[in-house]
């Protein structure tokens, strides 16, 4: 003989069902951002990169997306690399490695050049070399710099540059008013 669940056994169910289901939504990414198709990264490496990205786009805004590829089948890697950041949507950093031809790409959408000057992206280059987990912790540290630097100290710099190019300009006008 089979008895009806009572109210209270419904609810209950309904409560488990949806802590879990929370559980899943909240602790699963949307979306990964090391998509690892050539096999250089431990699994382990792959999911602490994740979750340290996912940090740095919520406190940043900006995105961090590494994908490795086994092979780039004859095309170049700056075409590739740009195409993927158009992909992909990109409103920070793609880093593209390519496993056969020994190649990486850095590219950054125009909002984040600011931010992720030159300098970060030949480190961010370096950084890589030797591979596997560890030059996956080295490009994350590095652009994890960059990406979180302040709007205040890159409007600072940003500035001070331009005082001393306008400084250097107005020292150079007055040499050649001399002759």
């Amino acid at each position: 003989m089979h008895r009806l669940p009572t109210f209270t056994g419904i609810v209950s169910h309904l409560r488990a069902t949806a802590v879990f289901a929370a559980l899943l939504l909240f602790s699963t990414p949307l979306f990964s951002q090391v998509v690892d198709r050539a096999g250089l990264f431990t699994p382990s490496a792959v999911v602490e990169a994740n979750v340290v990205i996912q940090s740095l786009q919520a406190s940043t805004g900006k995105r961090l997306y590494i994908e490795t590829l086994v092979s780039l089948e004859g095309s170049n890697i700056d075409d590739t690399a740009r195409l993927r950041l158009r992909e992909e949507k990109i409103i920070g950093v793609l880093v593209l490695i390519a496993k056969q031809e020994r190649k990486i790409a850095v590219r950054l959408d125009g909002s984040t050049r600011i931010q992720f000057t030159a300098a970060h992206e030949k480190a961010a280059l370096r950084a890589f070399q030797g591979g596997g987990d560890s030059g996956l912790a080295r490009v994350l540290k590095i652009c994890s710099a960059a990406l979180s630097r302040a709007p205040q100290e890159i409007r600072a710099k940003v500035a001070a540059d331009w005082a001393a190019d306008s400084a250097a300009l107005l020292e150079y006008l007055a040499e050649l008013r001399q002759f």
